[in-house]
């Protein structure tokens, strides 16, 4: 304002304070509504993204228990089939071999069911190993006389070596046994009858190692980084009778790697495919 010559300025000190001071509660108000809406979204997430693993982890189980199943099923099926020619249902011997294979076959099924069952219990945690004692050259002796029916009809050759000392480690033999029952299957699929088969169980300071070798049709180079995804099949051409999922090979590395061992794929000198299975040792 002026006032002749004079000019006269008013003015209000501290309104900003008042200002402040009015609208801090509803600032605080704000803040903290932001920080609950941030802190709901993450535990949302969190929670969102534990549900997915679980799904995954779960539907894994059951594809790769599944793929299990399949083989003692198959196994006493040719057994029972085998019993059913005359000739064999005449040699009580040879009756009381695949009788007695049914039977371990019918077990091993019934400890994979009681997995899948331990699992749903738990709500889907992950496989965990259940391991035992046991003897890696009777464990082959064991999937090789799982294999026996349909090893003699399809006549396929096949070669173990084994040390003269027994191994033994301490692993989840049922599944571990799985593992190899896989390997044996894909030789015998992949080859052009009659397959050739080597398997050697050997030991040293680096561990065990368990080495399906065959004279099959091999894995393309351009495919074998990708041979243990889950569902990857190697393209087989113009042969349609093969059968799988692609399950495999994916199942043979989870189970490796929770034995703290691995599973690695080369390609054999003049033709055919050899895996390696390599556990470490433990010291009990």
């Amino acid at each position: 304002m002026v006032t002749g010559n004079t000019r006269i300025d008013a003015g209000v000190e501290g309104y900003r304070l008042v200002i402040l001071r009015g609208i801090w509660p509803q600032f605080i108000f704000a803040l903290l509504l932001v920080l609950l809406t941030a802190s709901a979204f993450i535990l949302s997430f969190r929670s969102l993204k534990a549900q997915v693993l679980l799904n995954e982890q779960r539907n894994d189980f059951i594809r790769n228990m599944s793929h299990e199943l399949k083989t003692p099923v198959a196994t006493v099926k040719v057994a029972l089939e085998a019993l059913k020619n005359f000739n064999r249902r005449n040699d009580p011997v040879l009756m009381d071999e695949y009788l007695d294979m049914a039977t371990a076959e019918t077990n091993r099924l019934e400890m994979l069911i009681s997995r899948v069952m331990n699992i749903s219990a738990s709500n889907g945690e992950l496989i965990k190993p259940n391991p035992e004692q046991t003897d890696m050259g009777d464990l082959i002796r064991e999937v090789l006389q799982a294999f026996k029916p349909r090893i003699e009809a399809e006549k396929a050759i096949v070669t173990v070596n084994l040390p003269d000392e027994s191994i033994t480690e301490n692993i989840d033999r049922l599944h571990l046994q799985g593992v190899i029952l896989n390997l044996i299957d894909n030789s015998l699929k992949y080859s052009i009858p009659p397959a050739e088969i080597e398997i050697v169980l050997s030991s040293d300071k680096n561990g065990i190692r368990i080495t399906v070798a065959d004279r099959g049709i091999g894995i393309p180079a351009e495919y074998r980084s990708r041979i243990f995804e889950k569902f990857f099949r190697v393209p087989t051409g113009d042969r349609h009778n093969v059968k799988g999922y692609g399950l495999g090979l994916s199942y043979a590395e989870m189970v490796m790697k929770q034995h703290g061992g691995s599973i690695t794929y080369a390609e054999r000198s003049g033709g055919g495919s050899i895996f390696s299975l390599t556990l470490p040792i433990r010291k009990i």
